[in-house]
């Protein structure tokens, strides 16, 4: 058995890959904000899911996360996926002119992610998800 050091959300991704319990995201509401908050937000939301995404990978055999981005829109958005669930991080403008930062899909409903433990949930929600053949739920 080889050993290595791993990071705090490693030793998650690895434990979780062995549990089907599930996790829950929290019910926050995504909130409107400006456009330069929405994007600073969103940068480094993504900022923080790619690194997250890089330690689950680099732990797990065989089917990996996917981060991807979509462009030519005048939305932010980034899709993780894992074993065919996924879930849209988006900033998006609304009907007043503000923009909202929101999680949305992989059975959650849409909720605001503004800690590094949610974003932790989340990715963990969509491995223990998809091992279990269904979907997350949020509370």
């Amino acid at each position: 058995m080889t050993s290595f050091m791993a990071t705090p959300f490693m030793s998650k991704v690895l434990a979780a890959s062995g549990d089907h319990s599930g996790n829950q995201l929290g019910d926050a509401p995504a909130r409107p904000t400006t456009l330069a908050d929405a994007v600073d937000q969103q940068m480094q939301l993504r900022a923080l899911v790619e690194q997250l995404v890089s330690e689950a990978n680099s732990v797990l055999d065989g089917t990996a996360f996917e981060l991807t981005d979509e462009v030519g829109t005048r939305n932010l958005v980034s899709r993780v996926a894992y074993r065919g669930i996924e879930v849209v991080i988006e900033t998006r403008r609304t009907d007043d002119g503000r923009w909202i930062s929101y999680a949305d899909g992989g059975g959650h409903r849409r909720a605001a992610l503004t800690t590094t433990d949610q974003v932790e949930q989340l990715l963990l929600g969509l491995m223990t998800s998809s091992l279990k053949g269904t979907t997350c739920s949020t509370n």
